[in-house]
């Protein structure tokens, strides 16, 4: 190591070790023992919350007309009476009194919130089709208020009670909580909620008026211009959206007529007359059948018992045997469950739903027995694993897919306020349990289990969470319960064969002790392990590092001799390639921002590390030119005198005047700047291994920024 500066080395090698690149063991000339260095290891996995099945409440005999999910709770919003506003935990235990009632909502025996608005408690229709605002934590929807129709608005946030939304003081908005569009009085609903265009319709029933409400800014909710609508001249009982079509059809007794909304005011859909002849009635609520884009091909409705007719969107012509459409028809009538009547509810409580490809709707009517529907128009088909038999007391009302979960969860509402859950891929299992299981993977090449263990964060909400860890074939190797501050023991589980990777199911068995604001990922399970590969100082002044990542290059060297007692050669090279293995002893693997970061980011801190060394090289002749000036001049001419020599003779005395470290006090300095680097790197690798969001990587950043300077 004559020639070598192990002070300038070292920092290198940290620099490099903070930045990801793996170095070799050193072997016995470099003072380590040959094996490597070991290091213990850890990752924080997200485990998902559990979801409830069902929801039954007893006491007041209220109910709603369609489940509107919001985050993690469910609300309806009860029809044909005084509008009660319900808010259900989507959590078991996670309300008022480790009920499912919402905070600020009631109470188990009388759930629901009398929402007053202006002294006075709003009036709801038989279908309040509503709109849930998830960025404003807003529900809206259709009633009528003293004497005036109109649309209501609650705020409701994720902890505590509702309120009204405050009014814009515009003439329509001058009373909190309620938006007027009518000063007729009638109740209003049997409408839908437009995602796409952000606006919710509403109808007069058996009146030929058409409202709609813009709800695109939570700061300025006001009726949409050019309503009500009343061209199509008919008395209106539903009024049903076209996904992805700009239409909306509007049904009355055996009539229908198509009102265009792709312009600033609506109008009659060109290509159709002014009204047509349909079979539907009292129980024809639209059905929307979508295809593989989903863009609506028309719709279908019932005329009876097995028996559906579907019709274009384009004219509101009969869909022709043969077409897709027709085809979806001949599906939705052909359908059989046991003891199920293959019939809508009646039109004024029956509520068709949509997500992406899929149409939902129930069958049944009030009858002991009913059937959920989905229709799928990417595969031309009914829903895997539907029709599905269902009972509620009652019937139901609404089935709508949860956008949160990106449709895999779908809620009923029927009768007497009860809501089920149940997944979009089998209808006949709950969207969740008490139970999630989650796979833990070592970030590196690791020996032995150490423990796994439960976030603190997580008993905010949990008291006690049972655990039970699984090999990759499935079978039990540990189980117990966790709590606050416990951990369950893994060691003896070598990170080998069927326990290289680990399943823990975590049965949350416990009460909640509130969950009302509750975050998703909120319990974080964290598994830790004993024997990564660390970084330890090389043998000789080459780093080098395999990956497969496509990174640079840069070599440097620096010759630095004092006649006194220092002499200083630095010769650093740092090679990275594109590889998937490691051929010598003296190269490993780095795997933390491989699987981490984008190339881009590997790229961009290698670029750094050339800017850094060459910042170091200059920092260290900038320390020597003030520090030690007259060190510095002997330097500068012993070097051009070596200079000299070597052009004369091919060769330069390295031994001359020279005085050398000693190796202890070398691999002293080394070591202790090494171990430095070790922290820096393994704490910068575990940051980006749980990165969920560019601020944990520019935090990481900033680490690596502190330690360079």
């Amino acid at each position: 190591m004559t020639r070598t500066s192990c002070r300038f080395l070292a920092i290198v090698a940290a620099l490099a070790s903070a930045l990801g690149g793996a170095a070799p063991a050193v072997g016995a000339a470099g003072g380590f023992a040959g094996g490597g260095c070991r290091e213990p290891g850890a990752e924080v996995v997200q485990v998902p919350l559990p979801q409830v099945g069902d929801i039954e409440f007893t006491g007041d005999l209220g109910d709603g007309f369609e489940p509107l999910p919001l985050g993690r709770r469910v609300f309806n919003i009860w029809h044909h009476n005084l509008s009660k506003v319900q808010c259900s935990e989507m959590v078991r235990r996670a309300g008022v009194d480790r009920s499912q009632v919402c905070e600020g909502y009631g109470t188990e025996r009388s759930p629901g919130y009398a929402l007053r608005v202006g002294g006075e408690v709003p009036r709801t229709s038989n279908a309040n089709v509503g709109y849930v605002d998830a960025a404003a934590n807003r529900i809206i929807y259709p009633a009528a208020l003293q004497g005036k129709s109109g649309f209501v608005c609650v705020e409701t946030p994720p902890d505590g009670p509702p309120s009204l939304c405050p009014a814009s003081n515009k003439s329509f908005f001058t009373m909190d909580g309620f938006i007027r569009v009518e000063s007729t009085g009638n109740n209003i609903g049997w409408g839908s909620a437009d995602y796409e265009k952000q606006v919710l319709y509403a109808v007069d029933w058996l009146e030929p008026r058409v409202y709609c409400l813009n709800v695109s800014d939570p700061a300025d909710l006001s009726p949409c211009r050019g309503y009500p609508y009343a061209a199509h001249g008919f008395g209106t009982l539903r009024a049903s959206v076209m996904p992805k079509t700009g239409r909306v059809i509007l049904t009355g007794y055996r009539k229908a007529a198509c009102m265009d909304t792709s312009t600033d005011t609506p109008s009659p859909c060109a290509g159709w007359p002014s009204s047509i002849s349909t079979v539907g009635n009292l129980v024809g609520t639209p059905i929307p059948v979508m295809n593989d884009s989903g863009v609506a091909l028309g719709f279908c409705q019932y005329a009876g018992q097995d028996s559906v007719t579907c019709y274009h969107i384009a004219d509101g012509s009969v869909a022709e045997q043969g077409t897709e459409l027709a085809a979806a028809g001949l599906k939705l009538q052909s359908m059989s469950l046991p003891n199920v009547t293959n019939i809508q509810h009646k039109n004024e409580f029956g509520r068709v739903s949509v997500f992406g490809t899929r149409t939902y709707y129930a069958v049944g009517a009030f009858d002991t027995e009913q059937g959920l529907i989905c229709y799928d128009g990417e595969t031309h088909d009914l829903c895997d694993n539907f029709p599905h038999p269902v009972s509620v007391k009652g019937g139901i009302y609404g089935v709508v897919a949860d956008p949160a979960v990106n449709g895999t969860c779908v809620w009923s509402l029927g009768h007497g306020g009860i809501l089920k859950s149940f997944s979009a891929a089998d209808p006949s299992q709950p969207c969740g349990s008490n139970t999630s299981v989650v796979r833990v993977v070592p970030e590196c090449a690791a020996a032995e289990w150490r423990a796994i263990r439960l976030s603190n964060q997580t008993f905010q909400y949990y008291d006690v969470v049972q655990v039970i860890v699984m090999n990759m074939e499935g079978v039990e190797l540990k189980r117990g319960v966790l709590t606050v501050g416990d951990e369950l023991s893994l060691q003896g589980l070598l990170v080998s064969g069927a326990t290289a990777e680990l399943s823990v199911q975590l049965e949350f068995v416990s009460e909640l002790l509130r969950g009302s604001g509750a975050p998703e990922g909120l319990a974080q399970l964290i598994a830790e392990w004993e024997g990564c590969e660390s970084h330890c100082l090389p043998s000789t002044a080459t780093l080098t590092t395999s990956s497969i990542s496509t990174t640079t290059s840069l070599s440097t060297t620096t010759s630095i001799s004092t006649t006194t007692s220092i002499s200083i050669t630095t010769s650093i090279s740092t090679t990275t390639s594109i590889s998937t293995t490691s051929s010598s002893s003296t190269t490993t693997t780095t795997t933390c921002e491989l699987q981490k970061l984008e190339h881009s980011l590997l790229a961009k801190k290698l670029h750094r590390a050339k800017v850094v060394h060459d910042h170091l090289r200059e920092k260290l002749a900038d320390h020597m030119r003030w520090h030690h000036p007259s060190e510095w001049k002997d330097v500068m001419r012993k070097t051009e005198i070596e200079d000299d020599a070597d052009s004369s003779t091919g060769s330069a005395d390295t031994d001359v005047g020279q005085t050398k470290f000693t190796l202890t006090a070398c691999f002293l300095s080394v070591g202790l700047i090494f171990a430095f680097a070790a922290w820096v790197r393994t704490y910068h690798c575990r940051r980006l291994a749980v990165a969920g969001s560019a601020a944990d990587v520019r935090e990481s950043d900033l680490l690596l920024d502190v330690f360079i300077e």
